[in-house]
């Protein structure tokens, strides 16, 4: 089980945060957050009963959205896309993936879905504010990056910030980006004057269904609207003083929370998470 291969992640992890140029004194959080990470994906630690509704929950998940589904089906302990563990190889730089047989051995499965972890730690727990943020948050986002793509924190930032200028509602504030936020900013854009290419959205390694071997990264992020929002927000919420954040935990996650329990069963630093469990 994961949770006994404590020498195997740590070395792992040490791996990850040289290839990431995650600060070295990060290792153990990233460890942390891979066990808690993989006790969910591997349904560990869980009564019979908690682990066939928590199945039937990311089935209805994949049924619903099509994350998972061919051609991008997930393998291994930290359920990892055969098309991302690729691209993260390739992106790196390395030729270290042989397909998706590496994926279900413990070490292949913990080395190329902790990849999708540590890139998401290095966006939102080092960069873009992270630094400072508590470590129940990081592991937030980093969960949600992990489980909805690697974009899901910062468009549910973006999400929230729509909402508080009028723009949809609680149900529209959730990580995806689909074809409900791609409305919105539609409507954003269309009544602020403000351009936005639904197509260039829509090929975005964000969207909800996009292809990972075709998509392009960072169109949202770059694009006029995100700025506009952004900057709508600041002069509206706070009278220009203060930058929305960039990035959120998408509320109302039951895979976050999940992670978060998780956290309060695995961490060294006593009420590091907000759940006690003993």
């Amino acid at each position: 089980a994961i949770q006994d291969s404590s020498r195997l992640l740590g070395e792992i992890s040490k791996e990850r945060v040289r290839e990431y140029g995650i600060p070295s004194d990060d290792v153990d959080d990233l460890t942390e957050a891979t066990i808690a990470l993989g006790m969910i994906e591997s349904y560990w630690g869980e009564t019979q009963s908690t682990k066939s509704q928590m199945k039937l929950a990311a089935e209805s998940l994949i049924a619903e959205t099509g994350i998972g589904t061919s051609p991008t089906r997930s393998y291994g302990v930290l359920q990892t896309q055969d098309q991302l563990a690729e691209r993260n190889a390739q992106e790196l730089g390395v030729d270290d993936y042989t397909g998706p047989e590496e994926l279900v051995t413990l070490e292949g499965g913990v080395k190329h879905g902790q990849r999708n972890i540590a890139q998401a730690w290095d966006r939102y727990a080092v960069e873009n504010g992270g630094r400072d943020l508590p470590y129940e948050e990081k592991l937030g986002m980093v969960a949600a990056a992990h489980h909805m793509g690697e974009d899901a924190p910062m468009v549910a930032a973006v999400q929230s910030q729509l909402l508080d200028l009028g723009y949809g509602d609680e149900t529209t504030v959730d990580g995806f980006y689909g074809e409900d936020t791609i409305a919105l900013l539609e409507q954003y854009s269309q009544e602020r004057g403000v351009s936005f290419d639904a197509a260039a959205a829509r090929n975005d390694c964000a969207y909800l269904h996009a292809d990972l071997s075709s998509c392009t990264s960072g169109s949202l992020e770059n694009s006029p609207v995100y700025t506009s929002v952004r900057q709508d927000w600041k002069e509206t919420k706070s009278e220009g003083k203060v930058d929305p954040p960039y990035a959120i935990v998408p509320p109302n996650n039951g895979y976050v929370q999940t992670a978060i329990r998780y956290c309060g069963k695995i961490t060294a630093v006593q009420g590091r998470c907000a759940y006690s469990v003993s």
